[in-house]
């Protein structure tokens, strides 16, 4: 469910950064923000609708309820939720501050609209007998649109960034369904592939510290995940070829180590290479990295 979600907030994500960063001079500022705000509501509508009639429309509705689904897939669906909302408030801060929104006006208008469009399939989901509202997905949503918020309203700037990076598994064509078939819906399904990073930059701490731009980063993966929960695919093991699976049949946790950059401190005489950086702000770029989980330590010459 929340991959067709990340397709939307990823789109949404691309308008808001391509809207502030080619703003029309010669607008008037009060048609500038009514323009704004007239095409992000028109896109959150349009993208609510489609949502609606491609997952909810099929199934039957029911009295609104709640699903505790904060168990599955070792939790890496919920880094998935904070990740997109820090993203999401991230992009809408900047776009309401070139907008020439005061500082207050731009913390809030912000951190509500991205905390209330992350939520909105919440209320589709507690309506729908399929599924349900999850307290951990308003949770983690809350969590990632606040850590934008509390850092940019501390340091007047974010110098720990929620990054994500993704590397193709063996494990998405053992049940292509849940986890992809096609490569792009494998870097949203594929949750064995998807690792979620802390990216700290070091100057924004120790200012004399160079290069500007090293950064960091703590990462967050899991591993053998065929199935949501553990129990289902211990249950399933023997329709399923599990050769791929690592050191046994259990789902199990990953950490890293690893460095980083902050695109947005390297500077160039281009302009357009300049802003092009800052659209891979989101992504943790290819490192050497230490893994550690509960079986080894695993040196990574490159890791993505």
């Amino acid at each position: 469910m929340f991959n067709f979600i990340k397709y939307t907030l990823i789109c949404l994500c691309l308008f808001i950064k391509i809207s502030y960063s080619q703003v029309n001079d010669t607008l008037t500022l009060r048609k500038k923000r009514q323009q704004f705000w007239l095409t992000y509501g028109t896109l959150y509508t349009v993208s609510i609708t489609g949502l609606y009639f491609a997952w909810y429309d099929s199934y039957n509705n029911s009295k609104f309820h709640w699903f505790d689904d904060s168990g599955e897939w070792l939790q890496m669906d919920k880094f998935g939720h904070a990740f997109t909302a820090f993203q999401l408030n991230k992009n809408t801060y900047n776009a309401l501050k070139q907008l020439g929104y005061n500082k207050n006006q731009t913390f809030f208008y912000s951190a509500i609209s991205s905390f209330l469009l992350m939520n909105t399939i919440e209320i589709f989901d507690g309506f729908s007998e399929k599924w349900g509202a999850s307290y951990s997905d308003i949770a983690f949503n809350a969590i990632g649109t606040s850590f934008f918020s509390v850092q940019q309203l501390i340091f007047d700037k974010v110098p720990v960034k929620l990054k994500f990076s993704f590397h193709y598994t063996p494990l998405s064509n053992i049940r292509p369904e849940a986890l992809g078939g096609k490569p792009w819906d494998k870097v949203l399904k594929d949750y064995n592939g998807q690792t979620y990073w802390l990216s700290i930059n070091i100057n924004d701490f120790f200012p004399n510290f160079k290069p500007k731009w090293f950064n960091i980063a703590f990462g967050y993966g899991a591993y053998n995940m065929i199935y949501a929960r553990e129990y289902e695919q211990l249950a399933n093991k023997e329709n399923l070829s599990l050769s791929e699976l690592k050191y046994n049949e259990k789902h199990y946790r990953k950490f890293f180590l690893s460095f980083d950059i902050s695109p947005h401190k390297i500077n160039t005489k281009c302009r357009w290479l300049n802003k092009s950086f800052k659209v891979f702000s989101a992504i943790k770029l290819p490192f050497p990295a230490i893994e550690f989980n509960k079986h080894r330590i695993v040196n990574h010459i490159i890791y993505f």
